[in-house]
């Protein structure tokens, strides 16, 4: 069964265009991370220029040079993605060096996020010789306990330049808002105000601290009025349900009143025209009466005549 934190990171990291695990994901500038695929399909062009809508914000955002590729991509988003689908197997995760050797059942208990590989024991021993700079993920076979493990080693983990890859990342452009290794702060970044990575990342918790309490009164907020829109739809459906029986009692009580009336005057009717057609039967023997009196007397004529 899986934990809330398994649930969390997993709804954390679900795409909201396919709804499954992002793949190759990107981060539009409003902050929300979809699957690079996904967000293909939904890239319009109006003009001359190319874009793409928010699925969720709806904010519209012009496509930079490169694409939808030249988006930025979250490292620890895609770090998260990794280890979350390789322990994904409901057991122990297995040695990916040995069964590439085709050597079967040896359980991993490490994974190099830089790799992309779960190593046994003797596997890391080689492994750290050779790849020092590597950033090691330890497995314990409790996904729980291995995912709260990844999300430590995301936190401390050193970031290596992408042009000068022994250097560590260790130089913060306000100007150009990247993190660059001294060598590259030298060629294309000399001039520009800058701070230590450190410095900067403590700064950005600080301002997601920030936005995590605003976001947080927020949905407070959003919760109280959601409770006051529950609570009014309540009272309005029981006003409209009180109302709504009120006027049904009304209008049967004003159809019975009808009903007695209708039967009151065809009552009268009926009686009126019982009378009327006694009436018009003694009138019609009368007048057969007299007709035969006459053509008795008609014939008594002719007969004398």
């Amino acid at each position: 069964m899986a934990t809330s934190m398994e649930e969390h990171v997993k709804e954390t990291l679900k795409c909201k265009v396919c709804f499954g695990i992002l793949d190759d994901p990107k981060t539009l500038p409003c902050m929300h991370t979809y699957c690079l695929k996904c967000l293909d399909k939904l890239v319009l062009r109006k003009e001359e220029e190319w874009s793409v809508e928010c699925p969720e914000c709806r904010k519209v955002h012009i496509l930079p040079d490169g694409g939808l590729r030249a988006f930025k991509s979250s490292y620890t988003m895609n770090t998260l993605v990794d280890i979350f689908q390789s322990m994904d197997v409901g057991t122990q995760p297995q040695c990916s060096v040995c069964k590439d050797s085709n050597i079967h059942d040896v359980n991993a208990q490490s994974k190099c996020l830089q790799c992309d590989k779960n190593m046994c024991e003797n596997c890391e021993h080689f492994h750290s010789k050779f790849f020092q700079g590597h950033t090691l993920l330890c497995l314990g076979g409790d996904k729980t306990d291995d995912i709260q493990s990844a999300l430590e080693v995301i936190k401390e983990r050193t970031l290596y330049c992408k042009t000068h890859k022994n250097n560590p990342v260790e130089i913060y452009c306000k100007v150009d808002q990247c993190a660059v290794c001294p060598t590259c702060y030298v060629i294309t970044h000399s001039g520009h105000e800058c701070m230590d990575i450190h410095q900067a990342a403590r700064n950005n918790i600080k301002h997601i601290d920030r936005l995590v309490k605003s976001g947080e009164k927020l949905l407070g907020s959003f919760d109280t009025v959601t409770k006051d829109t529950i609570v009014y739809k309540e009272t309005m459906e029981k006003e409209v349900s009180d109302i709504t029986n009120e006027l049904t009692n009304e209008m049967n009580i004003a159809i019975r009143a009808i009903r007695e009336k209708y039967k009151a005057n065809i009552d009268k009717v009926t009686e009126r025209k019982d009378v009327c057609a006694k009436q018009i039967e003694a009138h019609l023997g009368n007048v057969q009466l007299q007709r035969a009196m006459v053509d008795t007397m008609l014939h008594q004529f002719n007969v004398v005549k």
